[in-house]
């Protein structure tokens, strides 16, 4: 059986509370690390102040599918704001125009998992 790549890249961070498209409109690189202390800060004293987690209705699986949904949401709207943005404001070398028109499918993409996601949640 051939090696299957790692599912979740190295520099993924689970507890990381702000997301990188957020901290990429940050100035400068030391803005962005100032804010990821912040939010290790604040995880921590979060887990360390927490007693028991209350019962998640209607289950744990319900919760993290639609804050998964949530997300993805996020992200279809955040790549077709990039699309937008880059039509509007840029004229784009062949290179970047490529990436734009590729972002744009994949923001359908994304909106076509959210929809499934969506549906089971609803079923």
């Amino acid at each position: 059986m051939a090696d299957l790549p790692d599912p979740i890249p190295p520099t993924w961070n689970p507890l990381q509370p702000f997301r990188q498209t957020f901290l990429a409109s940050l100035e400068t690189p030391e803005d962005q690390e100032a804010f990821r202390r912040v939010g290790d800060i604040v995880h921590s004293a979060i887990v360390e102040a927490g007693g028991s987690l209350p019962a998640l209705e209607p289950s744990v699986v319900h919760v993290d599918l639609t804050a998964a949904l949530t997300d993805l949401l996020y992200l279809e709207s955040f790549l077709r704001l990039v699309v937008l943005a880059s039509a509007e404001t840029f004229t784009l070398e062949p290179k970047a125009l490529s990436l734009a028109l590729r972002a744009e499918a994949w923001s359908s993409t994304l909106a076509s998992v959210a929809s499934e996601i969506q549906g089971a949640l609803a079923s």
